[in-house]
């Protein structure tokens, strides 16, 4: 039994991926779809195969539930900290999860009954998941998976301690993550590389076929391949970026490759409002909401050419 911890429509990607990957084994897929304000429901998941389920959560939901009494607290401290919680804690996090989610609760079980997969093991949902199991393994995220993040002076003494880069993390550090399926293994950072397997299922023509059909008809992606696909991204969550200044940047983007009379397809990032860049969309192409750009590499039989700034969507598919 696999069970997968999903935050991002790019998460539940590659999630259904391996899924549909992997015929003889059963998936559980636990989607908190709240993350980027989206819904199971975009997603036409009626003829996934009796192996593969997936249950759509809500974060905000789940840690209200977890935190309306002391041990939840308690656990719920522990879970951000990934500091080990006695049983009588782990408790309330069963009994959350049985609530809210009864059929996966079954299969959970214990926490020792199956693999656990998640894709960022420093998110909350996945913290709390994280400090009932013994091990879990981490499929890749994106570029923040090959490269260090610095820690403050304060943890050194700790982490050296601990045996672990006294000034740096890398992500799959955990003693209890027992492996990383990345692009490039080989490029994962020195203290986990001997974690790393390749990802071997992106790009299986079942693999293709339902999740072409999952995402619906009426997608054209002959047009995606001849054009060049501008991924907005919400800059002025910077604090050097107003929403003013990003638009005027990709106004810039646009006209430039308008200029070479190339065809050109907008394609919103998930946590930014469309309605911000009505004027620069008048008479271009938007790609549908729905559409990650993740599915519209993978399913593009010819590569695709994006122009972005600040972000890691479709890092690895290259």
């Amino acid at each position: 039994m696999n069970f997968y911890i999903c935050s991002t429509v790019r998460h539940l990607l590659f999630a259904l991926l391996k899924a549909l990957n992997e015929a003889d084994q059963e998936h559980e897929i636990l989607f908190f779809a709240d993350f980027q304000a989206t819904s199971l429901e975009q997603w036409n998941l009626a003829d996934l195969p009796g192996n593969v389920r997936v249950h759509e959560g809500n974060r905000r939901e789940f840690r209200k539930r977890l935190t309306r009494d002391l041990p939840g607290k308690l656990f719920y401290y522990l879970a951000m900290r990934n500091l080990a919680a006695p049983d009588s804690l782990k408790n309330a996090f069963y009994r959350t999860l049985t609530e809210l989610h009864p059929q996966l609760a079954e299969r959970f079980g214990g926490g020792d009954s199956g693999s656990l997969w998640l894709f960022n093991e420093r998110n909350k949902m996945a913290r709390t998941f994280r400090l009932v199991t013994q091990e879990f393994s981490l499929i890749e995220e994106g570029s923040g998976n090959y490269h260090y993040i610095n820690k403050p002076w304060y943890h050194w003494p700790i982490r050296a301690l601990l045996g672990r880069p006294h000034n740096k993390l890398a992500i799959g550090e955990d003693h209890r993550c027992q492996g990383i399926l990345a692009s490039h293994p080989g490029k994962l950072p020195a203290f986990v590389r001997h974690k790393g397997a390749p990802i071997d299922f992106l790009d299986t023509p079942e693999a293709k076929r339902q999740i072409r059909k999952m995402a619906g008809e009426g997608i054209d992606f002959g047009l995606l391949e001849k054009s060049i696909i501008v991924a907005t991204s919400p800059l002025d969550e910077l604090e050097s970026i107003n929403t003013a200044a990003k638009l005027a940047l990709y106004r810039t983007v646009v006209d430039a490759v308008t200029a070479e009379t190339r065809s050109l397809v907008l394609k919103f990032h998930p946590r930014e409002n469309p309605d911000d860049y009505a004027a620069l969309a008048e008479g271009l192409i938007v790609a549908p909401e729905k559409l990650p750009l993740e599915v519209m590499i993978i399913l593009s039989e010819q590569p695709i050419t994006i122009q972005s700034f600040f972000t890691s969507a479709g890092i690895g598919l290259e």
